[in-house]
């Protein structure tokens, strides 16, 4: 699973490079995430998970994007915090 997320964050940062060559600041907030880890009622894994086999990634990500941007950005979640 790490190999095939690194592969993922490795083409998000290529298409973020590319948004920005394109547009600029432009982009005002950019979702990162259609992922869901919550239900209505609880976590859909422990916080131990999370933030040991996801949140690496997204933070790498999320901060390309505050150290090439002034882009603003935004994770989706419906469910329990």
């Amino acid at each position: 699973m790490r190999a095939v997320f690194e592969y993922q964050t490795e083409i998000v940062l290529k298409n973020l490079e590319m948004y920005r060559q394109a547009v600029g600041d432009r982009i005002q907030v950019i979702w990162l995430s259609g992922t869901d880890f919550g239900t209505q009622c609880s976590l859909m894994q422990s916080k131990e998970v999370f933030e040991g086999l996801y949140k690496p990634y997204y933070q790498k990500v999320n901060d390309w994007v505050h150290q090439n941007t002034s882009w603003k950005t935004f994770y989706h979640c419906c469910g329990a915090p």
